[in-house]
């Protein structure tokens, strides 16, 4: 049987009593299940490329029967993500978590390889966010960011509401936004680099707590 390679996202890692282990990866064409053998030994060379949110490439043989698991033949390292603090591992757990979700084509290893370069500066909470902002869009939800949701009034914007469709004016808010957040929630799906630069602790949390609100409306998964 011949052989596939491509790049992945290791997101899970199970090993068994029978020296059997399962791995979930993220791809371009969404979550795979490979399993492979011999990982907990010392003597494996595969063990040594496999690190939890890391880019990898990977070989494998696709599972002959509908339902079963593939065979992991060869794992190579692309891109270790930094472990060197207790936050940054919780960090990287949530976004392998959050990363389970796009569960069909996406785009997403392209992005996430610049992505990870920030964890650990002192700025996870805002990865988070910026990674569940991708997220919602996967799930088909656009925030409007250039008018008014309600009206279309590109006039006297002041709220932001998801669940409203984006952006609210004067006229259809629930609350005023200051207009230095507004800026951020902009920049936050056209430039996520300056909204992890500029945007307050108060507003990603803010707009944290509505992603993952709607995610889970949505049928997201985060276990």
């Amino acid at each position: 049987m011949s052989e596939t390679k491509c790049k992945a996202i290791l997101l899970k890692i199970n090993h068994s009593d029978d020296n059997k282990s399962f791995l979930t990866f993220l791809t371009n064409e969404g979550i795979l299940q490979l399993y492979a053998f011999g990982l907990t030994k010392v003597s494996s060379k595969n063990r040594y490329n496999l690190f939890l949110g890391s880019i990898i490439e990977i070989s494998y043989f696709k599972a002959r029967l509908k339902g079963s698991v593939g065979k992991l033949k060869k794992a190579t390292l692309i891109k270790q993500v930094k472990q060197n603090s207790s936050s940054s591992i919780k960090t990287i757990i949530l976004i392998c978590k959050i990363l389970q979700n796009f569960n069909s084509k996406n785009n997403m290893i392209n992005f996430y390889n610049y992505f990870i370069d920030n964890i650990g500066k002192g700025k996870n909470n805002f990865l988070i966010t910026v990674l569940l902002s991708k997220l919602i869009q996967f799930f088909g939800i656009k925030p409007i960011l250039n008018y008014c949701s309600e009206c279309k009034s590109i006039k006297r914007i002041v709220d932001f509401k998801v669940y409203n469709g984006g952006f609210l004016c004067q006229n259809h808010a629930y609350e005023i936004i200051p207009t230095e957040d507004l800026k951020s929630i902009f920049n936050l799906f056209y430039d996520y680099n300056l909204y992890i630069q500029s945007a307050g602790a108060q507003i990603n949390k803010y707009l944290k707590n509505q992603f993952l609100n709607i995610l889970y409306d949505h049928g997201a998964n985060f276990n």
